[in-house]
């Protein structure tokens, strides 16, 4: 083990990166940690030490001695008569001080019931599973919200107010074992209420001490907001997510309701309204269909309904002369088909086969009166399933006709739509691009 000995003064001393001794005698001295499991003493003076990572990097924790300090790696350091720390950015600090900005291990333990089971309540073993199994799994290691806790149960509200130690403390002591969990959304909260939305934003904190504070007694619903009724209603928001990742699109899309919408005075699910509990077309059965029910309550009501529809699909509306138009949409807002009659119609659904989405679209039903309607999906079996290279061919279809829709009155829309659905069969898919 390197030896490294400073001396009566103020001394900067540096370790080697392997397993090095440092003492740095009298002074006031700085120690610059290198890695390896290292054993530090400060000596007299006021010392610091330095360390290259940020705080979330290691865990601190108190020895008979001094303190023990892991870092991410196999290491662990021992300092002794050293009073301050400092990390990557940020200024210097006392050891006691750190401990509240190290690596959160309890809260990291209180997020997974199979770590709990493995290791108790071992932080140590904890902080080592998470450098070295858990980054790469994709866990979570931020601190448990304590806030989030109280306010998904309402006796935890009435006895601990917004006290998020108290929820943590919980949670440990009684939560875990009782299999409570955390079902409070703080973003779905604010979004849920337009003066929410506008006074909090994305705040989820702000959102959780509101609902603990006011929301409860006021009797406020914690959630509601229909961020796809969001998505489809606001062509721009849609058009500013084309690039965003499938999966993010309704998070992104509640984001920009939080941060821009509301303030800008836009209606938020538009004419969809809150009304729909269970808004998925059933899947197709053993002979290739599917019957979903839904009703319009109000003129000029709009349904949604998400699908994975295959590559060639008929839609037949029956029920109600109210269903007034059919569209059909990716699952980035991006209008794929529009058919202005509404009944009995076959599409012919162009759907990106290449991407993680392939199939993954809303269709949304329009009125202009009140009624209850069915809609049927099916394959269109009079039909040849088409190749891959005609996938591929509607594919581009879809591309060059959505320029088109983005500009055109709605009239020529749904002329061009219409001719373009009569248009796009096995023989023809040129003559339909070439056409847009």
């Amino acid at each position: 083990m390197p030896t490294i000995i400073g001396t009566a003064g103020a001394d900067t001393l540096t370790g080697t990166g392997g397993a090095d001794l440092i003492e740095s005698l009298g002074g006031d001295d700085v120690i610059i940690g290198a890695g390896g499991s290292d054993t530090l003493d400060g000596g007299d003076g006021s010392d610091l030490l330095r360390l290259s990572g940020a705080a979330s990097d290691y865990l601190i924790v108190q020895n008979q001695t001094g303190w023990t300090i892991y870092d991410g790696q196999a290491a662990a350091s021992i300092a002794r008569s050293l009073e301050f720390v400092q990390f990557a950015s940020g200024p210097a600090m006392s050891f006691q001080q750190a401990t509240a900005l190290d690596f959160d291990a309890a809260a990291y333990l209180a997020r997974y019931t199979d770590l709990r089971a493995a290791f108790g309540t071992d932080q140590v073993k904890a902080y080592r599973h998470y450098f070295e199994y858990g980054k790469a799994e994709g866990r979570v290691a931020t601190a448990f919200d304590g806030l989030a806790y109280i306010a998904s149960y309402p006796d935890l509200i009435r006895a601990f107010g917004a006290d998020n130690a108290a929820g943590v403390a919980h949670y440990q002591q009684y939560g875990i074992a009782e299999g409570r969990t955390i079902t409070f959304d703080g973003a779905a909260y604010a979004a849920a209420w337009v003066d929410l939305a506008r006074a909090i934003g994305t705040d989820t904190a702000a959102a959780a001490r509101h609902y603990i504070t006011n929301g409860l007694n006021e009797g406020r619903g914690t959630s509601g907001f229909d961020t796809v009724g969001y998505l489809l209603s606001n062509p721009d928001v849609a058009a500013s997510l084309a690039f965003t990742p499938s999966s993010q699109v309704l998070s992104a899309a509640r984001t920009h309701w939080l941060t821009y919408g509301a303030d800008e005075g836009r209606q938020g699910e538009g004419a969809f309204g809150r009304d729909q509990s269970n808004p998925v077309l059933t899947l197709l059965n053993a002979s290739g269909q599917s019957v979903t029910s839904g009703a319009f309550e109000i003129a000029g009501d709009k349904d949604w309904f998400f699908a994975n529809l295959p590559t060639r699909t008929l839609i037949t509306v029956n029920g109600s002369d109210a269903v007034t138009s059919i569209s059909i949409y990716d699952v980035r807002g991006k209008l794929l088909l529009f058919d202005a009659d509404g009944r009995n119609v076959s599409f012919l659904v162009p759907v990106e086969t290449s991407t993680a989405a392939a199939g993954s679209v809303y269709v949304v039903a329009t009125s202009t009166g009140t009624g209850s309607y069915t809609l049927t999906t099916s394959r269109a079996g009079a039909q040849s399933a088409p190749s891959s290279e005609d996938d591929a061919t509607l594919a581009s279809a879809s591309n060059a006709l959505s320029p088109e829709i983005q500009g055109d009155e709605p009239d020529v829309l749904v002329e061009q739509t219409l001719e373009w659905l009569r248009m796009t069969d096995s023989a023809g898919l040129e003559s339909a691009i070439s056409a847009f």
